[in-house]
């Protein structure tokens, strides 16, 4: 097994996989370079998550309010047109912030000492690596997993968000004076309170999440190298020699 490589620059074993060889590596942080080892990265997180959730909510209610549907239409946007609605705000968020993501994960890989601050790492990876290959490197997975996990994602959580009691519907029917055609909006705003709201948003990340995991991996592995070059070819195989090491691993470990 390989030795794991802090922010610090400290070398420490492998942990176990899963859940407890997370918190092992967290503890290991947190011991040698403190709590703040924790946050490397923080700033342009919080930079990114700001303009990209705001790209993809407007673009996936948007594009949702144009929908309506007539008298003998039904109160819900179908499954299909989410699905394409979300690959579409998912698609705009995720290029419109991906350089952020550059400097993020190279922050959180090599520390936050690496750059000085994020403005700074921009500048750097720019002068240094270019657009194509440097600030946008690794943006053809994003445009394939993106979509993907948007689309997987808004459609999952208004699918759990309609799941509703039936009495709930009788309230979007009650309802005085509904805008005729009815947005589609305008109905599902009626049918989830805010814990629900929360309890589907947090499942439908979850789902999202785990759907595009093997292409993040893949992806990041690129990002954090600079002298690795990008291609969809190459982020193909490493993810086929991913897959190699993790049979073999398992194979040893059951044998």
């Amino acid at each position: 097994a390989t030795t794991a490589t802090t922010a610090t620059g400290a070398r420490v074993l492998p942990a176990p996989m899963g859940m407890f060889g997370s918190v092992r590596h967290l503890m290991v942080l947190a011991n040698t370079g403190g709590v703040r080892s924790l946050y490397a990265g923080i700033s342009p997180t919080l930079m990114g998550i700001v303009p990209y959730g705001g790209i993809s909510f407007a673009t996936f209610e948007t594009i949702k309010s144009f929908y309506t549907h007539g008298e003998e239409g039904t109160d819900e946007m179908p499954l299909l047109h989410k699905l394409a609605a979300g690959g579409v705000a998912g698609l705009m968020a995720s290029t419109a912030t991906y350089p952020l993501h550059i400097v993020r994960r190279r922050m959180q890989v090599h520390g936050a000492h690496i750059f000085p601050s994020v403005w700074a790492g921009l500048h750097t990876i720019y002068m240094q690596e270019g657009v194509v290959n440097g600030l946008f490197k690794g943006v053809g997975l994003t445009w394939v997993k993106g979509p993907l996990a948007a689309a997987i994602g808004f459609t999952a959580n208004d699918m759990l968000k309609l799941a509703v009691p039936a009495g709930r519907r009788a309230m979007v029917a009650s309802a005085a004076s509904p805008p005729s055609p009815t947005p589609a909006t305008y109905i599902e705003a009626k049918q989830a309170t805010a814990l629900e709201s929360l309890i589907a948003g947090g499942m439908a990340g979850a789902i999202a999440k785990t759907t595009i995991a093997p292409a993040d991996r893949v992806k990041i592995i690129f990002q954090v190298d600079p002298k690795r070059p990008f291609t969809m070819s190459a982020a193909l195989e490493k993810g086929r020699d991913i897959v190699r090491s993790e049979v073999g691993r398992y194979t040893l470990n059951t044998a």
